[in-house]
């Protein structure tokens, strides 16, 4: 594993100001550290593959959210455009991965703990790259001002 903690290096990644897209950063960050623990139980490879299933489809209804922030807000069609590519290719990546995992049925610990490695430098690095950009969007709203 690489030298990043999710359980203290992701929280100062995970903010962008946002309250919704920073709660749900939290989650991930709870997912990411769920799928761990998972990964090195001595049990068979269900709880991996149903945690797994779980980060999915949380990461897809994530991605809606952060999809909705981007055509809310100020952001250029083109930053808009790569970011959700970059969306996909994640949500690509993991679905092979989950098609693995199911195909072996989550066996190995150390072939699950390897996923879980390369879950989290993916997700840490498309908030590291992508979703701190969204900072620069945000719109201040003073008192008075509806949503």
């Amino acid at each position: 594993m690489t030298g990043i903690d999710p359980r203290h290096d992701f929280p100062e990644l995970i903010a962008i100001g946002d309250v919704e897209i920073d709660e749900e950063h939290a989650v991930l960050q709870g997912l990411i550290e769920h799928l761990i623990e998972s990964a090195t139980a001595m049990i068979d490879g269900k709880r991996f593959s149903d945690t797994f299933s779980d980060l999915l489809i949380f990461l897809l209804n994530h991605f809606q959210t952060e999809e909705t922030f981007m055509r809310n807000s100020r952001m250029p069609a083109e930053e808009q455009r790569l970011h959700k590519r970059e969306h996909n290719r994640l949500l690509d990546a993991l679905h092979r991965i989950n098609k693995d995992i199911v195909r072996a049925r989550g066996s190995a610990a150390a072939a699950r703990l390897d996923v879980c490695e390369v879950v989290r430098r993916e997700i840490i690095d498309h908030i590291a790259h992508y979703d701190v950009n969204m900072k620069r969007y945000l719109v201040t709203k003073g008192p008075g001002v509806p949503d």
